[in-house]
Order: structure tokens, then C-alpha cells, then sequence
């Protein structure tokens, strides 16, 4: 339900931005909003996941059932075509610039050098109340010079996945395992020959930060600094090597559809991630 109201609650923004567009040279909001032949105005929406339109798609139907005379386009285009196309509309005037755009968090900072080409949501988060309900953590992701610029769809918790069929099969319950060490301890009868308990992090930081996070650490600290080589980062790399050391974690990782795989054919039993 929080995740419906907050995507109702940007679409009605976007309503209240509609001719806010780009002739400020910085492609803000509303500039690509048309209407149709039955004077109903069009909000477009941007998005780079299949997953993300299933559920922009379900929304829409709603909203533009509480609002007949607003039409919602939603467009998916591949990530980095997308970001591409949006750095060069906005470099050059915002003509052509969607209403709403589905930034991923990690690409937000390649739009915040020089003139910052999205709107400003404060004054909307505080007249309608929104700027205390989402946490603040959430908001400084898009937040530079205290002007915030977007505002999560979701805010997901991480979680331990493993192969249960293989679990139960060697009788541990990994319900009754409340520490890495003792999960990890305890699924070292399902390693082996070319056989992990998780796949290695080479590519993928996420495992460090997942860790990191939960020592209480972060990439960067609260004074600005790196994180890493902090009493918690270093605990979090010894704890990484010593699990590769042991044979615990995979030294090298497979992308895409090959890590899949791995965990169907049993090369790695475990992942830590969030629900998607």
C-alpha cells in the first residue's frame, strides 16, 4: 500500500508540474507532457525494468481511473539507453523530456554536476506532508545542496535466499542459524569440488556493503570520508577472505544468465540480496 500511495502521490505532483518545462534550459519536469484529441493531459513515465513497468502499469489503471482526464504513457527502454537519451535531452534544452523518470539509485550522481536537470520536490513533499514520512536515509540518495530531486518506489530489505531442497536434505535448519558464522559453519557439508556456499565478489560489491551495513559501517561515513578502511570495513574484508580461503565463497563469479545457472546446478547454494 506505501508503495501505491507514494507512486500516486508523484504522479499528482507531476499534475501540479505540468508546464514547468524545459525553456528554463534545465529539462525539469512536465516538459514532455502532451495532450490528446479529447483534451486529456499525458504524463510520460520512463523506466528502465520490465519488473518496475508490470507495476507502473497496475498503478496507472488506477490513477487514471481516479483521474479521467490524465493519460499515463509509460515507455521501457534499456538502462543505459535511457540514461544516454536523458543526459543528452537534458544537455540540450529538456524538449522531449519525460515527466517521470526511473533513475536507479547508482545513476542518480551523473546528473548532479553543473545544472541539475530535475525539479525540486521539497515544497511538494512538505505541502503534503511527506517530508517527515519517508525516511530521511531514502531521500538523501537524490538530496544535493538540501533540494531533493527524487523519491524512492520502494525501499527493500535484504535477505538470506538458499537452496532449501538441499538444506533439508542434509537436515539443517536454517531457521536455527542467527549468525554468518554459524550458517556458514553449518553448510560446509554442501561444499565440494567447484561447489560454494556463495559466489565470489570480484564484480559485484554487494556483498561487502551488505555486510558493511550490517556492522553498522557504510561506504561513506558520517564526516564524509571513505568507509572502507574503518574497524568495520576491515572486519568485513578479513571475514570475505577468510571464507574464500576456506572454500566458503568462490573466488571468481559468473554473470548474468552463467550465475543463474549456478544456483540451479548447485555450484552456489546461498545469495544475499534484496527481494528483487
Amino acid at each position: 500500500m506505501k508503495r501505491a500511495m507514494s507512486f500516486l502521490f508523484v504522479l499528482s505532483l507531476l499534475i501540479s508540474l505540468i508546464g514547468c518545462s524545459g525553456s528554463s534550459g534545465s529539462g525539469g519536469a512536465g516538459s514532455g507532457n502532451t495532450g490528446d484529441s479529447q483534451g486529456r493531459k499525458t504524463i510520460t513515465l520512463w523506466t528502465f525494468a520490465d519488473t518496475h513497468k508490470q507495476y507502473y502499469d497496475e498503478m496507472k489503471a488506477k490513477y487514471e481511473k481516479e483521474h479521467p482526464d490524465i493519460t499515463i504513457k509509460i515507455e521501457l527502454l534499456e538502462a543505459a539507453a535511457l540514461y544516454d537519451k536523458y543526459t543528452v535531452i537534458a544537455q540540450s534544452g529538456g524538449k522531449g523530456s519525460p515527466d517521470l523518470i526511473d533513475v536507479e539509485q547508482g545513476s542518480f550522481p551523473r546528473y548532479i554536476k553543473g545544472e541539475i536537470p530535475f525539479e525540486p520536490l521539497n515544497s511538494y513533499l512538505d505541502s503534503a506532508g511527506l517530508s517527515d514520512a519517508i525516511p530521511k536515509g531514502r531521500l538523501d540518495l537524490y538530496t544535493v545542496d538540501s533540494k531533493v530531486y527524487g523519491i524512492e518506489i520502494a525501499a527493500c530489505v535484504s535477505a538470506l535466499y538458499y537452496r532449501k531442497d538441499l538444506y533439508d536434505a542434509a537436515g539443517i535448519d536454517v531457521a536455527k542459524l542467527q549468525t554468518w558464522d554459524a550458517f556458514m559453519e553449518a553448510s560446509k557439508p554442501l561444499t565440494g569440488d567447484n561447489k560454494y556456499i556463495l559466489s565470489g565478489t570480484e564484480k559485484d560489491e554487494g556483498l561487502f556493503e551488505q555486510l558493511l551495513r550490517q556492522e553498522g559501517g557504510d561506504v561513506v561515513t558520517k564526516d564524509a570520508k571513505i568507509g572502507i578502511n574503518t574497524p568495520e570495513g576491515i572486519e568485513v574484508l578479513k571475514r570475505i577472505k577468510d571464507w574464500k580461503d576456506q572454500g566458503l565463497l568462490s573466488k571468481t563469479s559468473p554473470e548474468g544468465p552463467q550465475l543463474w545457472q549456478g544456483y540451479t546446478n548447485g555450484q552456489f547454494i546461498a545469495a544475499s540480496g534484496p527481494d528483487w
